[in-house]
């Protein structure tokens, strides 16, 4: 059976690359496009079988995207998802404009994109069903490491899951600081994600509360920042966080310091090697 070819527009290199991971986990060929003008030159180049489309992008936009598409006899017929942060009422602009019957909401969740993919591929008929592959919750217990990442941003906290737990890592997410801070004490993680700039309880309270509690005082703590270095080597001295990652940061990057952090604990559990990490392109 063939495998369906999805082709995501989007000028947000974090939302390509979370659809890319998605989609591949899943079985399907996934390319990518950081711009409407390169996307829609892309649709007429690849046929993909169906087409994510971002409505708001610089230059040229969703709503002249699909209308380009919509006018080149080649790639009339492709179905469009469009995905936007805008909700119900882009999408049925958009089906009364263009004729785009489908689209998904962001923040977005893997099986409501899967989902989503496998409805429209099914409209089609296209036998390039994928294999039912959304990443699982852990059944393994603590025999996988476990760990906690602390961001305000649901595409960062879905990117990051995806990449570990496609590593085999057991993860857990909180969205903002004081939620992350109760995760962490009730959880007891192996390694800890945190992000720097969040409101209200910013990565430098998180790591701050985290180091003064007894039961989570030695837990490793990788800060994830856009500042690099110059943040990591402020919280090494201030409250010996030695393990950093700067935004974009690359699958394997993430992965590695992980296992870096765990090996400096002691607790390098083994997990698998291979996986979507492994294949996933650098961030832009």
């Amino acid at each position: 059976m063939a495998t369906a070819r999805i082709l995501s527009i989007d000028d947000s290199p974090t939302v390509l690359k979370l659809i890319e991971m998605i989609g591949q986990s899943a079985g399907y060929e996934v390319h990518v496009a950081s711009d409407g003008a390169r996307g829609v030159a892309m649709a007429a180049e690849l046929h993909p079988d169906v087409i994510l489309v971002d409505f708001i992008m610089p230059e040229m936009n969703g709503l002249q995207v699909c209308k380009a598409l919509r006018d080149n006899p080649e790639t009339r017929d492709i179905p469009v998802i469009l995905v936007s942060s805008k909700g119900d009422a882009v999408g049925d602009k958009f089906v009364e404009s263009l004729g785009v019957r489908h689209y998904c909401t962001k923040p977005f969740k893997a099986d409501d994109l899967l989902a989503k993919l496998a409805e429209v591929l099914g409209e089609r008929g296209s036998g390039a069903a994928a294999e039912e592959a959304a990443p699982s919750e852990a059944t393994a217990g603590r025999e996988r490491p476990l760990v906690l990442s602390i961001d305000d941003s649901p595409t960062i906290l879905r990117l990051v899951e995806m990449i570990l737990g496609n590593a085999g890592f057991e993860v857990r997410t909180a969205a903002g600081g004081a939620k992350g801070i109760e995760l962490a004490r009730s959880l007891k993680p192996d390694v800890v994600l945190v992000d720097f700039i969040m409101p209200e309880v910013n990565g430098f309270q998180v790591c701050k509360t985290l180091r003064g509690d007894p039961e989570l005082g030695q837990v490793p703590i990788i800060l994830v920042s856009s500042k690099g270095e110059s943040v990591g080597e402020q919280f090494v001295n201030t409250l010996g966080i030695h393990h950093y990652l700067t935004k974009p940061f690359q699958p394997d990057q993430l992965v590695a310091e992980v296992r870096r952090a765990l090996e400096a604990a002691g607790k390098g559990a083994a997990v698998k090697s291979e996986g979507a990490a492994g294949k996933a392109p650098p961030a832009a």
